[in-house]
């Protein structure tokens, strides 16, 4: 096979990390975007490489039971969504798929051997229209997201994935290049440039939010029915503290994050929502302040990890591990698999891993939010 050919192929499933179709030709892995599972394709290959190849969808010569018209009309051009042209449900089958695979893999397990685990995919109950907060890019008059793989502008006036309010009356300023848009806490859309700051860390999908909080809080009563601590790291503005704080009577909660703006923003909502008496919120890096924290202080304790994509890593897991014997319990939340599948290996060596939610924040595209819930090992036994 070689660059420029013309092959026929059989779609197999779908690849995490860029949502496209995955196929083989003569044993060689390829991957075509816009295509669905179980089709029969023709394609023009476009790269070959030592391991996999790369082609461009031609033509679709069995269509897919999953396959759809994309609604939106600049699909095949955006690079803001990879799935459009398949259908919910699938997507949906797809992500549970990752997930379990994921699993497999951490657990260094037999393929589908994750019987003893719970894991489960919650829909999210929007398909469209889910985003509350979303970044554009700005040439003169005009305003959109690039190209797939290129920073070519693609002109929208509208977009499917966020909430109909954000772009309904947004006019673009000749000055600015990169705006996020997003609602005040009045609900009215607002605008701010990304020239000189970066972007905000809240969730973008409000109803899935919610799924997510219930998720955490649930998981922390499976630990322990009445926790009496909680440490929650990353905590941001206290997005997972919050429900903790208004649900367990008896908890005494310590979240940690390195913005200080955001730690400044958890105080203020801890102390109107009545919650400052049982909570304290540290604007620190959570490595240092893990590592500073002995067995007393975390007797009987839970963790929460909410990192950025890039995960916990071996240092962060190492200083949990140190900490096991005197846990009840440590709950994970990523949104990157490829993170998520090295920490969950890890934490696994002192940790029982019980149970696991896939969150579908991010309809039409390939990203998987995940909840983990871990007990301690020593404490199990004991």
């Amino acid at each position: 096979m070689l660059s420029g050919d013309v092959i026929t192929l059989r779609m197999e499933r779908l690849s995490y990390n860029g949502g496209r179709g995955i196929g083989r030709f003569e044993g060689l892995v390829v991957f075509v975007a816009e295509t669905a599972p179980d089709e029969l394709i023709e394609a023009k290959v476009t790269a070959v490489k030592k391991n996999f190849a790369e082609a461009e969808l031609i033509r679709v010569l069995e269509p897919s039971t999953a396959r759809r018209l994309p609604p939106c009309p600049v699909f095949s051009r955006c690079g803001g969504c990879c799935w459009q042209h398949i259908t919910y449900p699938e997507q949906l089958n797809q992500k549970e798929a990752f997930l379990r695979h994921s699993l497999t893999r951490a657990l260094r397990t037999r393929v589908g051997d994750v019987t003893n685990i719970t894991v489960q995919m919650v829909a999210a109950p929007d398909e469209f229209r889910y985003r509350n907060r979303v970044q554009v890019h700005i040439e003169g008059e005009q305003f959109g997201f690039y190209a797939k793989r290129s920073r070519e502008l693609v002109p929208i006036t509208d977009c499917l994935i966020t909430e109909a309010a954000l772009l309904e009356n947004f006019h673009p300023a000749p000055a600015a290049s990169h705006v996020e848009l997003s609602f005040d806490e009045a609900g009215k859309p607002v605008a701010r440039e990304l020239d000189d700051e970066g972007p905000s860390f809240a969730q973008v999908n409000t109803k899935q939010n919610a799924v997510l909080q219930k998720a955490v809080t649930e998981y922390v009563r499976q630990i322990h029915r009445e926790p009496s601590r909680v440490f929650d790291f990353y905590c941001g503005d206290g997005n997972l503290s919050r429900p903790l704080l208004k649900q367990f009577h008896s908890l005494r909660l310590t979240g940690v994050e390195l913005s200080k703006s955001a730690v400044h923003r958890a105080v203020e909502l801890a102390n109107r929502n009545g919650f400052a008496a049982k909570s304290e919120f540290k604007a620190a890096d959570v490595g240092k302040y893990l590592a500073k924290l002995g067995p007393s202080d975390v007797e009987g304790a839970i963790l929460i990890f909410d990192p950025p994509r890039a995960g916990l890593g071996r240092a962060l897991v190492a200083e949990a591990m140190r900490l096991s014997s005197h846990l009840l319990g440590l709950i994970l939340v990523s949104c990157d698999l490829a993170s998520f599948e090295r920490d969950v290996g890890l934490l696994s060596d002192a940790f029982e891993l019980k149970s696991v939610t896939g969150i579908d924040m991010f309809p039409q595209s390939d990203y998987v939010e995940a909840v983990a819930l871990f007990l301690s090992r020593a404490a199990h036994k004991a």
